[in-house]
């Protein structure tokens, strides 16, 4: 009996690594097999952009891709209760949130983690991503009202005609518009390109694209622009671009005469190494890109017969 326990005990012990064996391998047909569906569901264009982000490597693509797919909807939580204490359209949020300063740090630092590492999942479910009207820049004033007539105006009439807000219909892009960026002498970010991510026949959502310390990077800028009247979308963002980086040195402008009023010593010089690319490519901070943007669309909207109008990511729709 000892002796039968002994060969059965053996039998089991070589078997094992070939029991294992297969289910290793089947577990691995199966997550490759997942994966492929999963990557199979993903937009074209959207699938054009993984490729060419990583260079179309395949098992770098397939790593990706098998990540992606174990994001979980925690994520969607964790982004609509962060946009409570740390809302995208109100750059200065940090200063102004008084006792509730803990909580807004830490909301900022989530949202912060999503622009910049979650690109795929946000393009990738833009459907349920709600936009908010928004014709602010550096300041916003705590209400939808302003003191500006015309602008208050404005806003009651869209919420009278429901269009305060916008969601897309699909997650299908259109086109993909990219617009290279020139360096500055103190920027740190390399080969930047703002791609405009086309949905429907007028709605774009910009990515800064561009490379730091020779790795490259997708950042999510949680704009969504709504075109009217436009015959070459490319020229318009490419003005549009241009008039953005023109709104830029002129905010310079004003700040340095603004400093010297108060300090003929002012170093301007080193404002501008304080103020490069990578600060007006962050969020929640003066003087970034949501000023500029904002100027580079009253220009664009005053100066012909386009209109653009800005909307920021408000919240994620759950349940579509």
């Amino acid at each position: 009996m000892k002796k039968l326990l002994k060969i059965s005990f053996s039998s089991l012990i070589f078997a094992a690594p070939l029991f294992l064996s297969a289910a290793c391998t089947n577990t691995n047909v199966t997550q490759i097999q997942y994966q492929k569906k999963f990557s199979q569901s993903v937009d074209a264009k959207l699938n054009d952009l993984v490729e060419s982000f990583f260079d179309n490597d395949q098992k770098q693509i397939q790593d990706f891709y098998t990540k992606q797919q174990q994001i979980q909807s925690d994520l969607i939580k964790e982004f609509n209760y962060a946009i409570l204490f740390a809302p995208l359209w109100d750059v200065n949020v940090y200063s102004n949130s008084g006792d509730k300063v803990k909580r807004t740090n830490l909301a900022i630092k989530k949202i912060k983690s999503i622009l910049y590492q979650d690109w795929f999942w946000f393009l990738n479910n833009i459907k349920k991503q709600v936009f908010v009207f928004n014709p602010y820049g550096n300041y916003y004033d705590g209400s939808v009202y302003s003191s500006d007539e015309n602008l208050k105006e404005k806003i009651q009439n869209m919420y009278q005609d429901k269009t305060i807000l916008v969601t897309l219909k699909s997650n299908h892009i259109e086109n993909i518009h990219e617009i290279k960026i020139t360096n500055s002498k103190y920027d740190q970010l390399q080969n930047k390109k703002l791609l405009f991510i086309q949905f429907e026949e007028n709605k774009l959502v910009p990515i800064l694209s561009f490379e730091f310390k020779n790795k490259r990077y997708l950042r999510v800028l949680p704009e969504l622009l709504v075109v009217e009247k436009s015959d070459n979308l490319t020229n318009l963002l490419s003005d549009l671009t241009d008039s953005l980086f023109e709104a830029k040195n002129l905010y310079d402008e004003e700040e340095r005469e603004y400093q010297i009023s108060l300090d003929p010593n002012f170093d301007f010089e080193n404002y501008l190494k304080n103020n490069n690319d990578e600060k007006v490519f962050d969020f929640y901070r003066l003087g970034n890109y949501s000023e500029f943007l904002k100027r580079a669309i009253i220009k664009i909207n005053t100066q012909g017969q386009t209109q653009i109008k800005r909307y920021t990511w408000g919240y994620v729709n759950e349940d579509k």
